[in-house]
């Protein structure tokens, strides 16, 4: 059986390969694109599904505060053209102690400072000694919904999508031959991986380690005294309480519309953009490190650029790969 052609290959249909495909369609409208998925499209086996995030502007890092402004405008434009609502506007309350840095560095960039009174707006937390920091674009984005929008979006748009298609071998070179189980082989000048918490199996193969560790998401959840007390409805926004001991480990609470994920972290919790070290026409995008979601339409834009040669909208030098002591087979 001849190879299929394909100018672009993604590999994952979670949110981070759909919005890639997106973006891929949005720079070159008559390149061929596919998208392919092992699993079933829409499984709950990776850090995509569930019914809801967060969604915030309020960032200890300038880099993701300043990406999520992009992302704001294109979560809202994906909306438009699906015709769907696809953010529920709460607000939110970021809390931790007086003296944390961080605080004082998601306020600066928020233009706000924190204070003991925006921590006891919402009465009902008695937050003690914490200090509080009003994100008033924080709310819940609709992540099942929106995952089913940019599908059909993508797919209107000329994109091809195809579940249960596992790739067992990739073949570097130009072009890049895929083999895909029960299908054949594919061919493509440019493979972009948004593979989640496999990519760690297909970095190996293409000769490649990088720290990351799959983590599973437990979501906790609480009777109400009062029904309702917590609802959308009452005012009650969502929630993020920053870790007292400097890490990473935060808690986050929102109302109950949620349910456990897989996601991949690295060790400093920022992603991974970039291309191979050896093979130009491979790109990278994983270590979402459970808050990537929200900024997969920048995500996607940046994966996008890279494999199509094009200027990076932002500098991606918290992104590199070369920030780690690999392990590499090259």
């Amino acid at each position: 059986m001849a190879a299929r052609v394909y100018d672009y290959v993604v590999l994952g249909a979670g949110v981070q390969g759909l919005f890639t495909a997106h973006q891929l369609r949005n720079l070159e409208p008559e390149a061929k694109t596919l998208v392919l998925e092992q699993f079933d499209l829409g499984h709950a086996r990776g850090s995509s599904h569930g019914a809801s995030r967060i969604i915030r502007k309020a960032y200890v890092k300038r880099h993701y505060a300043q990406m999520m402004e992009e992302s704001y405008s294109m979560w809202e434009s994906l909306s438009r053209e699906a015709g769907i609502k696809l953010i529920t506007p709460t607000g939110l309350l970021m809390l931790g102690s007086p003296d944390d840095p961080r605080l004082q560095i998601a306020g600066t960039l928020l233009r706000q400072t924190p204070s003991k009174d925006q921590a006891v707006r919402v009465p009902s937390l008695n937050p003690h000694a914490s200090y509080g920091l009003w994100d008033p674009n924080g709310g819940i984005l609709l992540a099942d919904k929106a995952l089913k929008a940019l599908l059909d979006v993508v797919r209107q748009r000329g994109g091809e999508v195809q579940d249960r298609s596992k790739v067992i071998r990739i073949q570097p070179g130009s072009p890049l031959r895929l083999e895909v189980e029960a299908k054949g082989w594919y061919t493509t000048r440019a493979l972009i991986l948004t593979p989640g918490a496999w990519a760690g199996l297909l970095l190996k193969q293409l000769g490649l380690w990088v720290p990351l560790q799959v983590i599973q998401l437990d979501v906790c959840y609480w009777r109400e005294k009062e029904p309702g007390q917590h609802s959308m409805e009452n005012g009650f926004p969502c929630i993020m309480h920053l870790s007292p001991n400097g890490d990473e480990k935060s808690i986050y609470a929102l109302p109950p519309i949620d349910y456990p994920h897989l996601f991949k972290n690295t060790p400093d919790m920022d992603f991974i953009i970039d291309k191979h070290p050896r093979y130009d026409n491979i790109i990278i995008g994983a270590g979402f490190s459970g808050h990537g979601f929200k900024l997969a339409p920048v995500v996607g834009k940046l994966l996008a650029e890279l494999a199509s040669g094009r200027r990076q909208s932002y500098k991606l030098t918290p992104f590199r790969i070369s920030r780690f002591a690999l392990k590499a087979n090259l």
